[in-house]
């Protein structure tokens, strides 16, 4: 099992820039990990820039970075892009801290995704 690194503590202008680049850049949602319907968070970063990706992975210092490897069978022009991804408790934190700086339609997503999560955990846990 891979070791989980934890998000470090980010400046504010960090969290700002971070919550620019998922603004328009990042996706969030939930993902079923397993049958008894648990539910993970996740928020991912995908673009064609490896340097950008990789410096999100190196400023939050946790997550993973994949390498898509497109290319056309016939013209050979479509880049490979890179995805970071942040799953868990991790996502959830991050997604707290960018939230105040996110847009109507991000915010609205990401407050639907925290309540979900919470509820899901509530649901999760023996009594």
């Amino acid at each position: 099992m891979p070791k989980i690194t934890p998000m470090r503590e980010l400046a504010v202008g960090h969290v700002r820039y971070l919550a620019g680049l998922l603004e328009g850049e990042g996706c969030f949602y939930t993902q079923n990990y397993n049958k008894a319907g648990r539910h993970y968070v996740r928020v991912s970063l995908a673009m064609t820039d490896e340097d950008v990706v990789r410096g999100v992975h190196n400023l939050v210092a946790s997550g993973s970075v994949y390498c898509d490897h497109r290319s056309s069978r016939t013209s050979g022009k479509h880049s490979d892009y890179w995805r970071w991804t942040l799953n868990g408790t991790e996502a959830e934190k991050l997604m707290r801290l960018i939230l105040p700086y996110m847009g109507q339609r991000r915010s609205r997503k990401i407050s639907e995704i925290l309540f979900f999560s919470e509820q899901n955990r509530k649901l999760m846990k023996p009594d």
